[in-house]
């Protein structure tokens, strides 16, 4: 877990971005881990999604993983569990070398660049409040963090994930690992910041 590295936020006044942001998600120790696979998993134990996080380039049948890049395969036909549901979170790494064969899955897409971490103050409070399904957990340096989906509007597919960090005030935004058991929250809750933190959004199209 890279739980030092600085990452440019909204608040910044530092230079232009020039170059693409490391993704939300940590994939691990880019030399050791070729590829770091997350599940999510509904109490009922249905399943939500599986994403893997690529450091090193591989091919698998006839399947080509760029490094750096998000790969989703999310469960449609149990998006709806996302209504009253709890879901825990879990990974795997895998060493250099391993295949891997996608999962038969209702939605998949990519992403090879990550996004800004916007800072919530009471100017800017969470934008998605009151929108899609809330979850509250820890990552696995121990700091608080919430995963929101957001459906499409006729509920078939994910249309976006937002993954949000609580952290110290003398600490900036990191790579997250969610891991462990995450509670569903309340349907009109948004984000804050408690007393002596600070609380960062950065949000995924699930294009």
């Amino acid at each position: 877990m890279i739980g030092n590295a600085h990452f440019q936020c909204s608040e910044d006044k530092g230079a232009a971005r020039s170059s693409p942001l490391p993704l939300e998600v940590d994939g691990g120790n880019k030399t050791t881990v070729q590829y770091r696979l997350f599940t999510m998993t509904f109490a009922n134990q249905a399943q939500l999604a599986q994403l893997a996080v690529v450091n090193q380039a591989f091919s698998s049948g006839n399947d080509q993983f760029n490094a750096g890049t998000e790969y989703w395969y999310v469960q449609t036909g149990n998006l709806a569990d996302l209504d009253s549901q709890d879901l825990s979170v879990s990974f795997v790494d895998f060493k250099p070398g391993s295949s891997f064969s996608p999962p038969s899955a209702g939605q998949t897409f990519s992403r090879h660049d990550g996004n800004d971490w916007t800072k919530i103050t009471a100017d800017t409070k969470d934008p998605l409040a009151n929108q899609g399904a809330l979850y509250k957990g820890t990552s696995s340096s121990g700091n608080t963090i919430y995963i929101r989906f957001v459906t499409t509007q006729n509920g078939g597919a994910l249309d976006s994930i937002t993954w949000y960090q609580l952290l110290p005030k003398d600490k900036d935004p990191a790579r997250i690992t969610p891991n462990g058991a995450f509670t569903r929250q309340a349907s009109n809750a948004g984000v804050t910041a408690p007393s002596g933190q600070r609380a960062y959004f950065s949000t995924e199209d699930a294009s």
